[in-house]
């Protein structure tokens, strides 16, 4: 049974979260954006409403060659790469910003 309140909650989630892509997109021109989908597999109308949005309402010039790519990772893979990040700026002696010098 289709719960009409819960579809426009969903509907209302979507259309932010594609404002906010369009935003980043509009404002970092990336080549490509990195939704992790894993909390919403079971919601899949989320992702695919939020991508629609957010190529609606980016600059056509800056969606042609992006690329929106979902991945499923779940907490232990974020926290391992945000690390891994951290400690490739931290030592990086070709980085501007790094801390040790």
């Amino acid at each position: 049974k289709k719960d009409s309140s819960a579809a426009f909650s969903v509907n209302v989630c979507a259309r932010y979260l594609g404002i906010g892509i369009a935003n980043l997109i509009n404002i970092f021109n990336p080549s490509a954006i990195i939704i992790n989908s894993g909390d919403f597999k079971d919601l899949p109308s989320l992702i695919s409403g939020a991508e629609k949005v957010a190529l609606g309402r980016a600059f056509p010039s800056l969606t042609s060659e992006l690329e929106i790519i979902r991945v499923t990772s779940d907490d232990t893979t974020t926290l391992s790469g945000m690390a891994y990040n951290l400690c490739d700026r931290i030592f990086d002696i070709n980085c501007p910003d790094n801390i040790i010098e």
